[in-house]
């Protein structure tokens, strides 16, 4: 990494370099990246799996851009011998529809696990690797921790607001954001979130430990492992967070009789009220699937919700650039634009 020197205005600051990382060029086989168990939560290297029919999904790419489909192994975790060994189960996915790219990639999905293969309190393991419709199989990725608990229920699909999560890191352009997430439950219980927010314990100048704890109203009606409810945490309480303020937050679902499921993992935030936040990005006429948006024409246009803890007037700036993955195209910005200022302020 490079930063801006502190003492030398305009110099540049190296720090160390990586360790060195192996690897090998392989464009003949597909290759699988963004892991993940359905339903599930991943904690600290553990996936908690509240049914014992879990899918598993993933993203495939292909330097030919040929369809492809996820493959899925479940085996017994060998630390826990005494509940058996080797493989459990296998399955494969369908095939995609169309061809998957190493920069544009597909969404994949094994069926679920066969009914009675897996059972309540168990340690497994599970892995996935891509392959082509003639057979040519990608790596195994690596193993996936797991363990098979049905009577906690599980978090997924986090979000603070107003806030945007750019590279790892949120930014909170309000001293007084709420937390949301999706909430599942192998009982069809109903839920209510709840949340912590503390100091980033890399900022200890600007405090240590927990700032503020609360939880949300529960939901009205049971939330299932395949139909999870939306839930929200209260506002953070007025004067807990300052601007400019290192944080981070997590979030975890509770049942009504306290039955709490695991912690999420903590998400770093930047609390910052000078600048403005945009969320739900979208392009007109267009369609969204799996990460890849199809325009139906050749002058979209593009939009945008913005919001400023200054209720000031905003308007929406856009880039269009050819993709990296496509020299023979072009490179480099293609077209920009600014739209209008709003009438009124975005609060």
């Amino acid at each position: 990494a490079v930063v801006q020197s502190t003492e030398t205005p305009g110099a540049l600051v190296a720090g160390p370099w990586s360790e060195w990382q192996a690897g090998r060029v392989d464009t003949t086989k597909p290759v699988v990246s963004e892991l993940s168990a359905s339903p599930g939560q991943s904690v600290s290297g553990l996936w908690t799996l509240p049914s014992t029919q879990p899918s598993f999904s993933a993203y495939g790419g292909d330097a030919d851009s040929r369809p492809l489909r996820l493959e899925a192994q479940v085996e017994h975790d060998p630390s826990a011998a005494g509940q058996g060994s080797g493989l459990i189960w296998s399955g494969s996915g369908e095939t995609s529809t169309s061809g998957c790219y190493t920069t544009t990639k597909c969404w994949l999905q094994t069926p679920v696990v066969s009914s009675g293969k897996l059972k309540e309190g168990w340690l497994v393991r599970w892995r996935v690797r891509v392959s082509t419709s003639t057979g040519v199989a990608g790596p195994w990725s690596e193993w996936q921790a797991g363990r098979v608990d049905t009577t906690k229920p599980v978090v997924s699909e986090l979000s603070a607001s107003p806030g945007q999560s750019v590279s790892g890191l949120w930014t909170l352009p309000s001293t007084q954001p709420s937390f949301s997430a999706y909430g599942g439950d192998a009982d069809s219980r109903p839920l209510r979130l709840e949340a912590q927010v503390e100091h980033d314990p890399s900022a200890v100048s600007q405090g240590s430990g927990l700032i503020w704890w609360a939880s949300g109203g529960l939901s009205s009606g049971g939330c299932y492992t395949t139909t999870k409810c939306w839930l929200e945490s209260p506002a953070v309480t007025s004067g807990k967070l300052k601007d400019g303020w290192l944080v981070r937050w997590r979030v975890r679902v509770v049942t009504s009789s306290d039955v709490a499921g695991a912690w999420s993992e903590w998400q770093a935030a930047r609390v910052d009220a000078s600048k403005p936040v945009v969320s739900e990005a979208s392009a007109s006429p267009g369609q969204s699937v799996s990460g890849l948006w199809t325009l139906s024409s050749i002058q979209p246009s593009f939009s945008a919700y913005g919001g400023d803890s200054d209720s000031r007037p905003l308007r929406l700036e856009a880039q269009v650039e050819h993709d990296p993955g496509k020299t023979d195209q072009g490179t480099g910005l293609i077209w920009s634009g600014s739209g209008e200022v709003s009438s009124s302020g975005c609060y």
